[in-house]
């Protein structure tokens, strides 16, 4: 009788009752990037021209200097103009890489085994 008790002892602490529990877990990590500084830069608009330069210019130069200054002007516009559209492209890449995170993240958690054996 003795010996049958500690074969049941060994074979209970071999064989014990066990749970295994599989769990998944999804860290996610979210990265602050910032807007590259190239695009943040404050526009500059070009100067006019000095006023006792301006004076001292023929009729026909003085036309021509304010022809080359509004054309200025206007490049300077396109410039922060094309500033924004990059921002907003910029900004485009960033959401989508967001939520292409929040997606797989999603259906790790969609497909995620949930079971136990014993």
């Amino acid at each position: 009788m003795k010996y049958w008790f500690v074969m049941l002892m060994i074979a209970m602490s071999l064989f014990g009752c066990s749970t295994t529990k599989t769990q998944t877990v999804t860290v996610v990590k979210n990265v602050y990037v910032e807007i590259p500084s190239e695009l943040t830069a404050p526009c500059s608009a070009t100067a006019p021209p000095g006023a006792q330069e301006y004076e001292r210019l023929s009729i026909y130069n003085k036309e021509h200097h304010l022809v080359m200054y509004t054309t200025a002007l206007l490049q300077d516009i396109a410039v922060c103009s094309n500033k924004i559209v990059k921002i907003g492209q910029w900004n485009e890449e960033q959401r989508s890489v967001f939520s292409k995170q929040s997606n797989e993240v999603q259906d790790e958690h969609a497909t995620e085994p949930h079971s136990t054996s014993r």
